[in-house]
């Protein structure tokens, strides 16, 4: 991944595309979780409900949260594929201690 040797691109993308989530550590693991899960799961609430053991609504409630937080619209396909990019930058940044949310 190109990513790689370029930490501050990297670094950039996470702090353009996510930098509103991050800030707030008390909900940061499960936003970032379910935006990992819905994004890789075509942006479906119902399968991101369902692999995340919870309502379709609080999948969309989460994904609103997200878009208010990063002030990005989630309909728009430029956005998602920016979250999906700073999801995969993520765990490149030395020092995040976030890791690689999972589900």
């Amino acid at each position: 991944m190109l990513l790689v040797g370029r930490p501050e691109i990297a670094e950039r993308i996470v702090g353009t595309r996510l930098g509103g989530v991050l800030d707030m550590a008390a909900e940061r693991e499960v936003l970032l979780g379910t935006l990992r899960v819905w994004l890789d799961n075509g942006c479906s609430a119902a399968r991101a409900a369902e692999l995340l053991y919870c309502h379709r609504n609080t999948v969309l409630n989460r994904i609103g949260r997200i878009a208010e937080l990063t002030g990005c619209n989630a309909e728009s396909g430029e956005v998602r594929l920016g979250w999906a990019l700073a999801l995969r930058a993520l765990p490149l940044l030395a020092g995040d201690g976030e890791g690689a949310p999972g589900p």
